[in-house]
């Protein structure tokens, strides 16, 4: 068993050459077999042309007495019988030839298939080699030597440095707290949002997969497992050709954001801005964050309908969607999936509700309150730390996603080269035999015509 990618390119390259190797020596043996029997044709047709000589002799002769006349009778039948054997033997050995004709052919058809198979299996470990050659390279050696071994440990560094702290200081000094908190989880709910899109598409995806891999052989699900293995080696190798300079680039702005001596607000814009109207601007700031959090679950919600939907049509295309979603019986996954989503439709109708008009204007006036360059500031910090909470995770878990990636494609491949073996022998096979069924049907008649006199010659069709 192959143990990666590469190695069963190897093993696979290896025995296409064999395999055309083993292609022209057949074509070489059947060459030889169709020279000896067109040979052997060659001189059955001297041999009737013989008889036949011999047979138009004795029926020019003429018998001079009744004793001639017999004796004439019994060469004639002689001759006669002679010149049948003989266009028996003609035909027998024309049929050889034509046989043996055929299996030339159909050895070369096989040698330039398996040479074709062999270029093929060359290129494809040419590719393998190259993919091997860079995933290791980033595995075995990129990844176990600075800088990339230490970016986990240099983020995490970052983030306890004073930089960090002085520039995280600066905007939770000048940003209100139920302001700060309500603003970066308006961030990560967009891209919440923006993630359901890329969810439907998932699922979408799975389904036609599921489509697709229906016959269960293992061709079937290549497409898929070669997608996921391109992801995963993407995903390592955008970590490896961007971790260092992610990392640069946030411990940068931190700096930068700490190295700042102006105040990040005047005495009155700090004054205005903590002026929480009693409780009214914290509690404006909670009903968007149900609003919000209302509108992230709808959006989920309504990603998993459309998968059901999607599913329920591509399993009955022909039947009315209507009837299909009402039938909740028949089709559970989907009635589950539209009670979920419309009780996400009346939670976030209900938080849409309870977030009032005054409180989406109070809500506005403080956001607006503050300075332009804040919430630069501001998100900066926030992109900064972001990253780096994502660098301080290591890589296994991407080399972990590759290997299992490789390794099922590698499977499914090995699984699936017998059959695509048995699949162009099969194919090869069946053009073989219709060309001898077309060769042996145009020769009928000369047969037919043959065996009517004597003898039937049954050569042709005795081979299995």
């Amino acid at each position: 068993m192959a143990t990666d990618l590469f190695d069963l390119a190897l093993q696979q390259e290896a025995a296409r050459r064999a395999a055309a190797s083993a292609a022209q020596n057949a074509l070489g043996l059947a060459g030889t077999a169709r020279v000896a029997a067109q040979a052997a044709r060659t001189a059955a047709a001297e041999a009737l042309l013989l008889a036949e000589q011999a047979l138009a002799v004795l029926r020019r002769r003429p018998a001079a007495t009744p004793a001639d006349a017999d004796a004439l009778a019994l060469a004639l039948r002689d001759a006669t019988v002679a010149q049948r054997t003989a266009l028996a033997t003609h035909l027998a050995r024309s049929a050889e030839a034509d046989a043996a004709s055929l299996s030339e052919a159909a050895a070369r058809t096989a040698a330039i298939d398996a040479d074709a198979a062999w270029q093929q299996a060359r290129a494809a470990l040419a590719l393998a080699n190259a993919a091997h050659t860079r995933r290791r390279a980033l595995i075995d050696d990129a990844l176990v030597q600075p800088p990339l071994s230490t970016v986990a440990g240099d983020a995490a560094a970052v983030l306890a440095s004073p930089e960090h702290t002085e520039a995280a200081a600066r905007i939770e000094g000048a940003l209100p707290a139920a302001l700060r908190s309500r603003a970066r989880a308006r961030a990560a709910q967009a891209a919440a949002l923006s993630g359901g899109h890329a969810e439907a598409l998932a699922r979408a995806q799975a389904e036609a997969d599921v489509q697709a891999e229906a016959g269960g052989s293992s061709a079937a699900t290549l497409p898929r497992l070669r997608r996921a293995l391109e992801a995963a080696d993407a995903a390592l190798a955008a970590y490896a050709g961007g971790a260092p300079a992610r990392l640069a680039e946030a411990t940068a702005a931190l700096a930068a954001l700490a190295a700042l001596s102006t105040p990040a607000l005047t005495a009155a814009q700090a004054a205005q801005l903590q002026e929480l109207q009693g409780t009214a601007r914290p509690d404006a700031a909670a009903a968007e964050q149900q609003r919000d959090a209302a509108a992230v679950a709808l959006a989920a919600a309504a990603a998993v309908l459309r998968g059901e939907r999607l599913r329920a049509r591509v399993l009955e295309p022909e039947a009315d969607f209507a009837v299909i979603e009402a039938d909740a019986a028949g089709h559970p996954a989907l009635a589950q999936a539209r009670s979920d989503f419309d009780a996400a439709q009346a939670t976030y109708n209900s938080a849409d509700a309870a977030f009032t008009a005054g409180m989406r204007q109070t809500l506005a006036a403080w956001q607006a309150e503050v300075p332009e360059p804040l919430w630069a500031e501001a998100a900066t910090l926030w992109a900064a730390e972001d990253r780096l909470a994502a660098l301080q995770a290591a890589p296994a878990a991407l080399v972990a996603a590759v290997d299992a990636a490789e390794s099922a494609l590698r499977v499914a491949l090995e699984s699936d080269a017998p059959a695509q073996l048995r699949r162009a022998s099969a194919a090869a096979a069946l053009a073989a035999e219709a060309a001898a069924h077309q060769r042996r049907s145009a020769g009928l008649g000369a047969h037919a015509a043959a065996a009517l006199r004597g003898p039937l010659v049954a050569t042709p069709w005795l081979q299995p």
